[in-house]
């Protein structure tokens, strides 16, 4: 696996905000199981690492690299 930092500046401050939204909204309502996604948010934040972001990322290289492109249009066949 590579561990290399995928995440820029902007999406590590959005995910800083996310964490303080949950954990404004779980302290509100008294829901102290939040603290689970509010862990995965804060991890993602401070290791500038995404496991989706990295996944989609090879899947798209994978696609370049063996010419497979989404941006083609599709032909309809027509059957008589």
């Amino acid at each position: 696996m590579n561990f290399k930092n995928n995440l820029d500046f902007a999406e590590v401050i959005l995910r800083y905000a996310i964490l303080m939204a949950i954990g404004i909204t779980a302290g509100i309502l008294h829901q102290y199981w939040m603290v689970i996604p509010m862990m995965l948010v804060f991890l993602t934040a401070i290791l500038g690492w995404c496991p989706v972001k990295m996944v989609f990322t090879n899947l798209k290289k994978k696609r370049s690299d063996t010419g497979l492109h989404t941006d083609i249009p599709v032909q309809h066949m027509h059957f008589a």
